[in-house]
């Protein structure tokens, strides 16, 4: 009965993933799914939009607070942004249980508008540049 209970056990425990998702945040970083981590604070370099007809920007949108909805044109961030470092002044998760989770970086420009970055979505188009010694870590 023993070696029964002791077999289920391993049994339970080595199919039960205690591993954590990607992407996460935990004490104001943003873990995501391509290694770079973001906290508030540090500094977060734009690269090229990645629109193809005007080269604007499609997952780093002006306005998070979302008043006009997050496709408005009005919240397009023009490809004239391109190289522009900003800090991170919040990191935040939108959405429920039911739809899923989107994971944002809130950005501040010095004179220029909030921004809101879809970080792994825009990772993945090159809208944001990530560090050499990131890169060179995830392969």
């Amino acid at each position: 009965m023993k070696k029964i209970f002791l077999f289920l056990t391993v049994a339970f425990f080595a199919t039960t993933g205690f591993g954590q998702e990607l992407p996460r945040i935990e004490h104001d970083t943003l873990f995501s799914k391509s290694g770079y981590n973001v906290t508030k604070g540090s500094l977060v370099r734009l690269g090229a939009g990645s629109n193809s007809v005007d080269g604007s920007f499609v997952y780093v949108k002006i306005d998070e607070e979302g008043r006009y909805g997050y496709n408005d044109r009005r919240n397009i961030l023009p490809a004239s942004w391109k190289d522009v470092r900003m800090h991170v002044y919040r990191v935040t998760k939108r959405g429920n249980k039911k739809n899923g989770y989107t994971y944002y970086v809130l950005l501040l420009a010095h004179s220029g508008p909030k921004i809101q970055v879809d970080l792994d979505n825009a990772i993945n188009a090159g809208e944001i540049i990530i560090p050499d010694k990131i890169k060179a870590a995830s392969k």
